[in-house]
């Protein structure tokens, strides 16, 4: 991955999530960053025609956010999903189950709070 050209995308309803984020990824060397405060703010971006590399999405819970992704992977125009959650390991590959079958493109799942280390290998991960 060229991190200097890669185009991210943050969904985080949480403004400490946003400047966390913003902190986290300028640090692994990724500086094109959309950072938006909800799903349908991204939706609207891809059905424009934007596409990124990498969306996180902070703070997911499946219950209130399942569809947003859902509609996000369906545009076609992210190559790689991270959410972060506070889960616990059963949680997480529950997680990873639920976008496998729902089709979410190269699905990671990171445990809050986030770590520097955690995203640099969910980014890296193929």
């Amino acid at each position: 991955m060229n991190c200097h050209q890669e185009r991210v995308a943050v969904i985080s309803k949480r403004q400490s999530g946003v400047l966390e984020f913003t902190r986290l990824l300028n640090g692994l060397g990724l500086f094109n960053i959309s950072l938006r405060n909800t799903a349908k703010e991204i939706v609207e971006l891809l059905d424009a025609g934007h596409r990124f590399g990498t969306l996180f999405f902070d703070n997911f819970d499946i219950h209130t956010d399942g569809d947003s992704v859902k509609s996000i992977a369906y545009c076609g125009a992210i190559d790689q999903i991270i959410l972060t959650a506070d889960v616990n390991s059963r949680e997480r590959r529950h997680l990873l189950e639920w976008g496998k079958k729902r089709f979410v493109p190269m699905l990671q799942v990171v445990q809050l709070p986030i770590r520097r280390e955690d995203l640099k290998r969910a980014i890296n991960s193929p």
